[in-house]
């Protein structure tokens, strides 16, 4: 196994049911903690609605950090529901350790449900699929174990989920079931 690792997993929500509650609790941590360059999900996408009845989709920090510039990104202020565009004038403010616990999102609109099931989320509805990059793979690690063993837990009884990760080495490439990742040189979402 590579030294660092870029990759991604896909949970069905029949294997998000049948992983344990502490295997959840720790796909939970990663995404609170920003361990994952993305987090697509289905239905379940992280949102929130305004007074005025406008749905924002929420992005981490570390998302609206990388993508201010290619994208509309808000900071959302709870206390008065109003938004502020991240911009050349303002992002180093927003994206400073300071607003790590706020809030940041995309305009989706008042049609929300409809929205928010096109391109982002590749077409997944069901269960959640999670980017990583940089990530040591070793199953010495505890949560890399605990990862290993959600897989295997899910190929045993047969229940939809992946999982792609592509190491530094030239022939470090691990894939498990194919259904939702291909691998070449990189990995694509099917």
């Amino acid at each position: 196994m590579g030294y660092r690792s870029t990759g991604a997993m896909w949970f069905s929500q029949q294997a998000l049911d049948a992983i344990t509650k502490e295997q959840n609790e720790l796909i939970q941590r990663d995404i609170e903690n920003d361990s994952f360059t993305f987090v697509h999900a289905g239905n379940e996408a992280k949102s929130h609605t305004d007074g005025d009845g406008f749905t924002w989709k929420l992005v981490s920090q570390k998302y609206a950090k990388q993508n201010w510039k290619n994208e509309e990104i808000y900071w959302l202020d709870t206390s008065n529901d109003t938004e502020s565009l991240i911009d050349e004038d303002n992002y180093e403010n927003y994206t400073s350790p300071d607003f790590s616990d706020e809030l940041f999102g995309m305009e989706i609109g008042f049609e929300a449900d409809t929205i928010r099931l096109k391109s982002d989320n590749y077409g997944i509805i069901d269960g959640v699929l999670l980017e990583f990059e940089s990530w040591k793979w070793y199953e010495s690690y505890p949560d890399i174990a605990m990862y290993e063993s959600m897989f295997t837990l899910l190929e045993n009884a047969n229940i939809p989920y992946d999982f792609v990760r592509i190491g530094e080495d030239a022939g470090d490439i691990e894939q498990r079931t194919g259904d939702k990742f291909v691998v070449s040189t990189n990995y694509e979402v099917i």
